[in-house]
């Protein structure tokens, strides 16, 4: 293990500092840390809207709900419905909504992400006290 030393400037006597904080494994943990930070947020997102669309939709063929997943985009993970044709009009956002219809779409993302973003920290501090607090002493 690869190590830190300081002579101190005060009384001249050596202190030695020892571990991942001091010989870069805790930066390569914390980039590690964080990519599952976001993947297990997403995929529990993912599943938290597929909750959402049962509880909404009328007639499910189950096809919509099977396309809900999540992506990398720009570094990033993103829960989408992979680009469905109709995807926009259940949302409420396409050109299709009102006025030219009654139907005001469900909103389901919109509706979903507060709640997602709520439990994002309990998600991470999971995995912070499950996994890598071990790894960073």
């Amino acid at each position: 293990m690869a190590s830190a030393s300081f002579l101190s400037d005060v009384d001249g006597s050596s202190i030695r500092f020892e571990g991942p904080v001091f010989d870069g494994r805790a930066i390569a943990t914390c980039e590690v840390m964080c990519q599952e930070f976001e993947v297990e947020i997403g995929r529990q997102g993912v599943e938290m809207v597929r909750q959402a669309l049962d509880g909404v939709l009328q007639h499910p063929s189950g096809y919509y709900r099977s396309q809900i997943r999540q992506d990398r985009s720009e570094g990033h993970v993103v829960i989408n419905d992979s680009d469905v044709v109709y995807g926009p009009w259940l949302e409420g956002v396409g050109s299709r909504n009102y006025p030219i219809t009654k139907f005001e779409g469900y909103h389901t993302f919109q509706k979903t992400y507060p709640k997602i973003a709520k439990k994002a920290e309990v998600i991470c501090l999971a995995l912070l006290r499950g996994k890598y607090l071990r790894e960073m002493n």
